[in-house]
């Protein structure tokens, strides 16, 4: 049986600006990156490599104007469907290798 039409969507391009303003964010020491960490890590289904429990979508109020636009933009391109998950995860990897942590998160190829 063949889908109708109305069933199949084109992946979203990748939002390379808005993943790069939340990796450049996430990697700072303040209240807005711990509020981008958890939010990208809370994409994939893993937990902030600096142990930080968040409080789910409240997080996201921590967020200035521009970075909370760059989350809702990522949201919407993750929730799919995607030609790859791999921006966001070497973007994770990243992350955990500035905070001395080496945790789930799968090896993208090339990074």
């Amino acid at each position: 049986m063949k889908l109708p039409s109305s069933f199949h969507y084109t992946p979203a391009p990748v939002p390379a600006a808005a993943l790069a303003l939340m990796h450049e964010t996430a990697l700072q020491d303040t209240g807005g990156s711990q509020a981008a960490r958890n939010f990208l890590f809370w994409l994939a289904g893993f937990p902030d490599p600096t142990r930080y429990k968040g409080e789910g979508g409240l997080e996201l109020r921590r967020l200035d104007a521009e970075r909370k636009d760059a989350a809702a933009v990522i949201l919407r391109w993750w929730i799919g469907p995607t030609h790859s998950d791999d921006p966001l995860y070497a973007i994770l990897r990243d992350i955990e290798v500035k905070w001395g942590t080496v945790g789930p998160i799968p090896k993208v190829p090339g990074t």
